[in-house]
This record gives C-alpha cells, sequence and structure tokens, in this order.
C-alpha cells in the first residue's frame, strides 16, 4: 500500500466507514501488480518487506494478514510452510489473491482468506479464540487507513498469543524525502501535507478518495506499549526515495547502489527510522 498517493488536502479527521479504503483498492486491483513491476523503488519495498516477513516467521506458524493486496506476501510465506490468514477490506484485493492461489497450486489447508476491514478484526476473537494466532503482520502502510491505532493494537493483542511475533510498517509522519523533495519542486504544501496527521488520497493515482492518517514513531508505539514490546525499529526507506521519486534511480543505477548501501548501515539508526517514507516495527507480544 506504500503507493498511495496523497492529495495534500487538510480535513478535520473523522472516523470513517472502512469501506471507502476497501472501495479505493477495489477499483486499483486489477492494476495494482502492473503498476508495481513498473516502479523500482515499489519492487525494493516489496523484497524488503518480504525478506523481514521471512524472518520473523517459521514453518507451521499460523499467521494473520492484515491488509493482503494481491498476496504475494502471504503465498511466499505459505510456500515456506507458515499457515496464512489473509485479510483484507477489498473484496477485488481478495479475488486477485485467490487467483495467484490458484496458480500457484496451494490450498486452503496452506492459506486462507477473507473480506475484513481492520475495524472487524474482533470478529476472530469470537470465531477463533484468544491467542489463535502465532503472529500477524500488516505491511506497507495498511494501518494509515484506520483513525485509531490503538482498536486495532487491542485486537490484535487479543489474537496474537504471548511471545507471538508482530510486524508492522505504517507510512511515517515525517519524511525527510519527501520535504526536500517538493520545496525543491516548489511545491510546499506537498512537501508538509503528512504534518497534520490527516490527508487524503488514492489507492493508485486516479482513483477514489480515501483518508490517509499518520503518526510520529513514538505515538505509534505508544499505541500498541500496553501489549508488546518492540525489539526493532529502521526506516523502509529513508536514503532511498519513496516510490514516486524513483525516476533519478532508474537512470542512475550506481547512485541506487550507493544509497542502498547507505540505507542498509543506517536504517535501524536514531533519527534516520524517524526520518524514512516507512517505519518498520517487529514486536513480541509480552
Amino acid at each position: 500500500m506504500s503507493d498511495i498517493s496523497t492529495q495534500g488536502r487538510k480535513e478535520k479527521p473523522e472516523i470513517r466507514s472502512q469501506s471507502q479504503s476497501g472501495k479505493a483498492f477495489d477499483e486499483a486491483a486489477r492494476r495494482y501488480d502492473a503498476d508495481a513491476a513498473n516502479n523500482h523503488m515499489m519492487l525494493w519495498l516489496r523484497r524488503e518487506s518480504l525478506r523481514h516477513l521471512f524472518r520473523a516467521f517459521n514453518a507451521g506458524d499460523n499467521v494473520l494478514e492484515i491488509g493482503c493486496g494481491t498476496g504475494d506476501e502471504a503465498i511466499a510465506l505459505a510456500r515456506r510452510g507458515v499457515h496464512m490468514l489473509a485479510t483484507d477490506a477489498s473484496a477485488e484485493m481478495i479475488k486477485v489473491t485467490r487467483q495467484k492461489i490458484r496458480a500457484a497450486k496451494l490450498s486452503a489447508r496452506d492459506i486462507k482468506t477473507r473480506v475484513l476491514p481492520v475495524e472487524r478484526l474482533v470478529q476472530l476473537i469470537d470465531e477463533r479464540g484468544a491467542g489463535s494466532f502465532d503472529g500477524a503482520y500488516s505491511s506497507l502502510g495498511v494501518l494509515n487507513c484506520t483513525p485509531d491505532l490503538a482498536v486495532a493494537a487491542g485486537s490484535l493483542a487479543l489474537l496474537v498469543k504471548p511471545q507471538g511475533t508482530l510486524v508492522i510498517s505504517l507510512l511515517n509522519k515525517y519524511c525527510l524525502w519527501e520535504i526536500l523533495w517538493y520545496l525543491a519542486a516548489r511545491k510546499p504544501r506537498l512537501a508538509f501535507r503528512r504534518r497534520s496527521g490527516h490527508t487524503r488520497g488514492t489507492a493508485l493515482p486516479g482513483g477514489p478518495l480515501m483518508d490517509v492518517y499518520y503518526w510520529p514513531v513514538r505515538e505509534i508505539e505508544q499505541a500498541f506499549a500496553p501489549w508488546f514490546e518492540v525489539r526493532t525499529r529502521r526506516a523502509m526507506p529513508w536514503a532511498l526515495p519513496p516510490t514516486y521519486a524513483t525516476g533519478p534511480l532508474a537512470r542512475w543505477p550506481l547512485l541506487f547502489s550507493l544509497l542502498r548501501r547507505i540505507e542498509r548501515n543506517t536504517a535501524r539508526l536514531w533519527p534516520f527510522y524517524k526520518l524514512g517514507d516507512h517505519v518498520h516495527l517487529v514486536m513480541v507480544r509480552r
């Protein structure tokens, strides 16, 4: 979900139905992978996200994904023996995911799918019981579509067993690349569009608008702190640019190589993890 296209229109935050994000991603589903395939940084982001998920979860684990999109991460984990429940607010994204599951010749024993917005995760508690998952994850900004992180954190605390792993990556409130990129383009409103903590964006450019929320790292951690302990923090990315600023890297591969090296050596350091396009957190259930 990292290719949300925010419009820089500030509005007073309010709790809206999750169906607006479902609708936005319904319309994006059929071209979502094709759009990502043509974006140098989106491919890097997906690889990095999956690399960390491979470290977090093992064969035999029961794992919940919140916001599976077109299912690539869930399928990759299922191929390694992880038992997956892949959820998404978008029925069309789930439809694409199911097509990919069939093409991968995986079964319902390997990976199950379900249309389920973040705000309705509590349904799984009633159906499956508390502590029914060894871990859970939400990649690349899915949780930026919910206005109340504490509610999502509370639901996940009931679903993930003690000592289970939670991996989340969210769009950061402060993105150094974004500020410098748009100031250089003389677009100050876009440079500081995240500062208010709320804007309107689209799943892909030209799609329906939905609410997008931003929090600083400290507030994200505070929302989960009653139940989860943070083990690692990292930017994803901070030295490399956001997905909308990928053009120069496609033309200058040596620059990409240099920035990738800087990224690898500094992403976990303060203050860089607070200044990236996304912040990536690995937590353990208390």
